[in-house]
């Protein structure tokens, strides 16, 4: 049951992190691109509800291939610290690191 914790742990730091880190480079070179069009008035304001806005609609279309991107990188961290090999070597098939990135991406999908 640690084990399961562990690997899902892992898979959602791993989606949490490439997530952020792909809509804020998206955000920041939006408004690199579109400062000068902001002034006047209220315009901080206005462009904080913009890129709030923004930065839900990308997180929702990237999603996808962050999660896609945090199994690949749980899979292959599991096997840099030759943790894949130990559980192996225990009898443990693929389908247990498979069965716990599924659910983090399950459990993300709601």
């Amino acid at each position: 049951m640690i084990l399961f914790r562990y690997i899902g742990t892992r898979a959602l730091a791993a989606f949490v992190g490439s997530l952020v880190a792909v809509v804020s480079l998206f955000l920041v070179v939006d408004f690199a691109e579109n400062a000068s069009l902001f002034r006047g008035e209220g315009w901080i304001r206005a462009a904080l509800e913009l890129y709030l806005n923004k930065g839900a609609v990308v997180a929702y279309q990237t999603a996808p291939a962050a999660m896609l991107f945090a199994a690949a990188v749980t899979a292959s961290g599991l096997r840099q610290t030759r943790e894949y090999t130990a559980m192996r070597a225990l009898g443990l098939g693929p389908w247990r690191v498979m069965v716990q990135v599924m659910a983090v991406a399950a459990a993300v999908a709601l």
